[in-house]
């Protein structure tokens, strides 16, 4: 969970955080970490202007690091952008175009497994299709039309919203708090046209496609696709049957009586009682024609602002997010080992220091990977462990100078 006393996190004010999750993703901005612990009460003078400086490093280092890691997965992934506007040069053949769609997946997988993005099953994802949204548009959705399907969220929240239920008898509003993905990440390939309804007439079977959305309702993941197929609620039927229905027979018992004194006037007399039950029968199919089109409607709006980022765009944003994440778990292990060096830490025991840091300064618990961290500072010559495994790293000006050291060899073959 990431605290619910935290109001400033969240990015939407109807959105409160869900007490029941706790997560590896760290929703503390990276500069706003680094002005925090660089102003701490345990550094002062040089020695915070030193931590700052190794701070910058990590950063530099950590960008450069998956600067290759963007320009590799952008590559590989360059035939199979929809968005593309440069030349192509083909695969070889079919057997090397697969072996580049699975180091994209493969490249994917890593990335957001980096920027702490966890995958949703494919049960999970058909649980989540075959739940009744509370509220909004509900669509259905056929996924054997997709050759690839992949869901990854980050953070997890609840907004509370009024409707009107059957259980006050639509008379008063009642509040529903409905589950969401703070962050989604949607993978989908379609298989071939000939497999796949008019929907996706419009997406090829070559492409890989790829998006990003913001605060998607467990419910409403069917929204995310785009073979959605409007239904309408038990509640619209009802109303339209009673309406429509209603109208309908009204009509065609008010047109039999006409045409009874029409035939004795002539045809017609006759053809113009058809005219106006034809007239009746419209409306009510009109009436149904505008209640989907004003689901439709607001399946667009929603897309429309929960849409963040796609294909290439999407492919940037999530190496950036990995790039953050594993800058603070590993400078939030640094700052912990260096100006503690008397807890004699162990990993268990800095890992519950730093989730409980985390929680008291900022009002969010999370997961904290220790062992990403001390896996970073590990490659980085950075970490010390004793006989009895007790952790500890060097100090800042040893730090500053392996630092640029890892970085003047960035490049070097």
């Amino acid at each position: 969970m990431f605290g619910s006393s935290n109001s400033s996190h969240a990015e939407d004010r109807n959105i409160k955080d869900d007490e029941g999750v706790i997560e590896r993703f760290i929703p503390v901005a990276v500069e706003d970490l680094v002005d925090v612990l660089v102003a701490s009460e345990q550094m002062h003078g040089q020695e915070s202007r030193t931590f700052a400086r190794v701070c910058e490093m990590f950063v530099a280092v950590y960008h450069a690091r998956y600067h290759r890691n963007l320009l590799k997965l952008k590559r590989a992934y360059h035939l199979f952008s929809p968005d593309r506007d440069t030349v192509v040069v083909e695969a070889d053949s079919d057997l090397d175009r697969e072996k580049l769609l699975q180091q994209v997946k493969k490249e994917l997988n890593y990335i957001l497994e980096r920027a702490n993005f966890e995958k949703l099953s494919i049960d999970e994802i058909n649980a989540a299709l075959n739940q009744k949204s509370p509220y909004g548009v509900e669509v259905q959705v056929d996924l054997d039309e997709f050759e690839e399907i992949a869901l990854y969220y980050r953070g997890q929240g609840i907004r509370t919203i009024e409707r009107r239920t059957w259980q006050s008898a639509f008379l008063r509003k009642e509040s529903i708090d409905v589950p969401l993905y703070r962050r989604l990440f949607v993978v989908l390939k379609p298989k071939p046209l000939e497999e796949t309804s008019a929907e996706l007439a419009v997406m090829d079977a070559n492409n890989l496609y790829l998006k990003i959305f913001k605060n998607i309702p467990h419910y409403d993941l069917e929204m995310l696709f785009p073979n959605t197929r409007v239904k309408m609620t038990l509640f619209d039927k009802i109303k339209l049957s009673i309406t429509g229905g209603g109208g309908t027979i009204g009509g065609l018992l008010t047109a039999w009586g006409k045409i009874t004194v029409a035939i004795a006037k002539g045809p017609f007399a006759v053809l113009m009682v058809i005219g106006m039950f034809g007239g009746v029968l419209w409306r009510q199919i009109y009436k149904i024609i505008f209640h989907r089109t004003k689901y439709m409607a607001e399946l667009t709006k929603n897309l429309y602002f929960y849409n963040i980022n796609n294909n290439m765009g999407a492919i940037a944003q999530i190496v950036d997010m990995a790039e953050g994440e594993e800058f603070k778990e590993a400078v939030l292990a640094y700052y912990f080992l260096y100006i503690h060096k008397d807890r004699e830490y162990t990993a268990e025991r800095l890992d519950k220091e730093i989730e409980d840091y985390l929680a008291e300064k900022y009002k969010v618990r999370i997961d904290f990977e220790v062992s990403d961290g001390l896996r970073k500072l590990d490659e980085c010559g950075l970490l010390t462990q004793n006989s009895e495994g007790v952790l500890g790293v060097v100090d800042l000006d040893e730090a500053l100078r392996i630092l640029n050291e890892v970085w003047d060899n960035l490049y070097n073959v």
